[in-house]
Parts: structure tokens; C-alpha cells; sequence
């Protein structure tokens, strides 16, 4: 799997079961299942996560607006440097509030996903992320950003370990929109 991309490298894919299916190129496409960002599992790891974050940043500014979902507040970065001050209690270095561009966005989160990098954060689980990913609002990677934020800096909050997503797997062949091979699996954010 290439790091941060929703998108598997086929040298990095399970066997495809037929010798026909392995020799062709292909991609597999993970997607957020409908139902599952609704589900009660899902609603209690966000709200635990959510929960720390508002405190943290509540802590450092009493009148802060605090990220109500990860899939639409993380996209324009602005939250995101905002919650890292919070978390850190130092400055998170520049960035664009301002951002209403999708450039201005993605530079943004850019430099975020840098800074956290320097910092040692680290996707768990099944978790990705890219900059492009988080600033298009990918619900798995912005899912993903907020589990390992919460884990790497000690949320004291309940987070069930083994928890998931499920989501949608989809293998497609090279030049093909439609997929092949459909299943719903596990996504796991909380390692075991």
C-alpha cells in the first residue's frame, strides 16, 4: 500500500485468486461503507476523540471553536494547526486562516502533515493519510489524522481497542471504472 493513498500498489495486493486476475494491473479503491460514519461504534470513538481535542483546546482558549467532524473541519488545515497549538501549547509555525482557495487548503495541510511528521505522529492501524487526501475530506483519512492525533498525545478517553469502519474494497482492472471484486471489510483504527 503506498502510504496516505486510498489507491493499493498492485505489487502490494493479496493474490487475486485466478492467474488471469494477478496478471493484470489492477487498484483497489477503499472507500467509507454509507452507513458507517453513522454507526453507534463510530459516533463513540469520534465523540472520545472530539471530547480531548475540545478540552485541550478549550484549555488554551476558552472561546476557541472547537472541530465538530474531522471529515469537515480538517480540510482547510486551519482547525488542524489550531488543534496541534492546542495539543503541543506551542506555536505550530505559519499558515493561512484565510484559506478559501483548494490551494490554499492544500497548503495548508501540507505543511501540517509535515510539522507532524517532524513531531513523530504516526498512523495506526489500518490508518493513511496525504495532504491531498485530507484537504479533498476523505473520510477515511481525516478519520484516520484524528485517531493517531488522540493516540500520540495521550488521550484520556475511553478508545475501544479493535475499533473500525467498515468499509467498501473494490479491485479494478487497468482502464476499468468498474470494479471486478466488491466486499465490505474491517478498517481498523484502534489497534487491538
Amino acid at each position: 500500500r503506498v502510504h496516505g493513498d486510498s489507491t493499493w500498489h498492485p505489487a502490494r495486493l493479496p493474490p487475486l485468486g485466478s492467474m488471469a486476475a494477478a496478471r493484470t494491473p489492477a487498484r483497489v479503491v477503499l472507500d467509507a461503507h454509507p452507513k458507517a460514519l453513522r454507526s453507534k461504534e463510530a459516533r463513540v470513538l469520534m465523540n472520545a476523540c472530539l471530547a480531548f481535542f475540545s478540552e485541550r483546546m478549550r484549555a488554551k482558549d476558552p472561546l476557541a471553536d472547537v472541530i465538530r467532524d474531522p471529515v469537515v473541519d480538517f480540510p482547510s488545515g486551519v482547525f488542524l494547526f489550531r488543534l496541534l497549538e492546542a495539543l503541543t501549547g506551542t506555536s505550530a509555525g505559519d499558515y493561512n486562516e484565510n484559506a478559501q482557495s483548494d490551494r490554499g487548503k492544500l497548503e495548508n495541510v501540507a505543511k501540517f502533515c509535515r510539522k507532524i511528521n517532524e513531531i513523530g505522529v504516526r498512523a495506526v492501524g489500518d490508518g493513511f493519510w496525504t495532504s491531498d487526501g485530507i484537504a479533498a475530506g476523505n473520510a477515511l483519512e481525516c478519520w484516520s489524522l484524528m485517531v493517531a492525533l488522540a493516540l500520540h498525545f495521550g488521550c484520556d478517553r475511553e478508545l475501544a481497542r479493535g475499533s473500525f469502519l467498515p468499509i467498501v474494497e473494490q479491485h479494478f482492472r487497468e482502464n476499468e471504472t468498474v470494479a471486478w471484486k466488491q466486499q465490505t471489510r474491517k478498517f481498523i483504527l484502534v489497534p487491538e
